[in-house]
C-alpha cells in the first residue's frame, strides 16, 4: 500500500502505480505495451534480417526460411568488402562528414550567437527571413546551389564544396538561437569586462555550455552527410572518392549480386549508428546554468 500511496499525484508519469489499482487501467496499460511491442517487432525486423543474411552464403539466402544462418560465413563480409572496395568509400564519407558536422557547429553556432547573443542591428528581420525559410524544402535551393558549383569549377571531384550546404541551416541556427538565449547573460558581461572579445565568448563560454545542442546539431549533421546521395552522385561519381552511399547505388548497376548488396547495406548502417550511440548521452546531459554571485 505504501508503494501506490507514494505516486496519488496527478502529475508523476503517463502510467502510475497508483493507475493499477482500477482494473480497466490495467487492461489499458496492457494494450499499450502489446501495441508498443507489435511495432517494435515491425520495425526491428528487417534489421534483423538483414544481419543474419549477411552472414550466410549464397544457396541458403535463397534457400532456407530461417532467419538464423546454419554456419556463420564471416570470411564473406571480408571479400565483400574488399571486393566492393568499401574502405576507400568510408574514407570520403567520413572525410565528407567530419567536416559538415564542423561547418554545421561552428556557422550555424555563430549565426545563432549573432542573433541570441549579440542582437546585431536587424537581427529581428533576419529572424523573420530565417522562419520563412523553413517553409522552403531543402531541395528547393539544389538547383541554383549545383549551377553555381558548375560556373566555380568545383562540381568535379571536389568534396569540400559539399560543406556548404551544413553552414547554413535556417532550423539549426533557430535552434542555437533559442538555446543561447536561455543561458544567463551574467556570463557575458563577466567575460566582456575581463576583455574577453565575441571568438572567445564563443569558443570558451557559449560552446562548453552548450553541449546538448551542440550534440544534436553533430548527430544531424552526421547523419545528413552520411545519407546524402545526389550531391555526391553529381559531384563524385567516376572520380575515385565515392563515398558510401554513391557507391552503394552504383553496385545496382553493376553487376553485383544480392549478398554483396545486402552486405553493403550493413556497412552503410554501421557508422551512423555508432556515432549516434556516442552523442545521444550528451543531449540528455541536464545543462545546469546557475547564476554569478555577486
Amino acid at each position: 500500500m505504501t508503494l501506490f500511496a507514494t505516486y496519488k499525484d496527478k502529475s508523476d508519469g503517463v502510467i502510475r502505480f497508483y493507475d493499477l489499482k482500477e482494473r480497466r487501467n490495467r487492461i489499458a496499460i496492457v494494450l499499450i505495451y502489446a501495441a508498443c511491442i507489435l511495432m517494435s517487432f515491425l520495425f526491428l525486423y528487417p534489421v534483423v534480417w538483414l544481419l543474419f543474411a549477411c552472414f550466410k552464403d549464397t544457396n541458403e539466402l535463397f534457400q532456407s526460411l530461417s532467419i538464423i544462418p546454419q554456419e556463420l560465413d564471416l570470411a564473406g563480409l571480408a571479400r565483400s568488402w574488399k571486393r566492393l572496395d568499401f574502405g576507400n568509400a568510408y574514407f570520403w564519407s567520413l572525410y565528407q562528414c567530419v567536416g559538415c558536422v564542423i561547418c554545421s557547429v561552428v556557422f550555424n553556432g555563430l549565426c545563432g550567437y549573432a542573433l541570441g547573443v549579440v542582437k546585431m542591428r536587424g537581427h529581428k528581420l533576419v529572424w523573420s527571413l530565417l522562419m520563412a525559410l523553413l517553409l522552403v524544402p531543402s531541395t528547393g535551393g539544389f538547383v541554383v546551389l549545383y549551377r553555381s558549383f558548375v560556373q566555380l569549377g568545383i562540381n568535379q571531384g571536389q568534396i569540400w564544396p559539399l560543406y556548404l550546404g551544413s553552414g547554413g541551416s535556417p532550423f539549426t541556427i533557430m535552434m542555437f538561437k533559442v538555446f543561447f538565449e536561455g543561458i544567463p547573460r551574467d556570463y557575458f558581461e563577466a567575460a566582456s569586462i575581463d576583455g574577453a572579445n565575441h571568438v572567445n565568448i564563443f569558443s570558451r563560454i557559449i560552446l562548453p555550455l552548450s553541449t546538448p545542442i551542440v550534440a544534436i546539431t553533430a548527430i544531424n549533421a552526421f547523419t545528413g552527410a552520411w545519407s546524402d546521395f545526389l550531391m555526391p552522385y553529381l559531384c563524385l561519381k567516376n572520380s575515385g572518392h565515392e563515398t558510401v552511399m554513391v557507391k552503394l547505388f552504383m553496385q545496382t548497376g553493376q553487376g553485383a549480386n544480392v549478398l554483396d548488396q545486402l552486405r553493403a547495406s550493413l556497412f552503410s548502417v554501421i557508422p551512423p549508428i555508432i556515432f549516434f550511440c556516442i552523442f545521444q548521452k550528451y543531449i540528455m546531459n541536464n545543462n545546469t546554468l546557475s547564476g554569478v554571485k555577486g
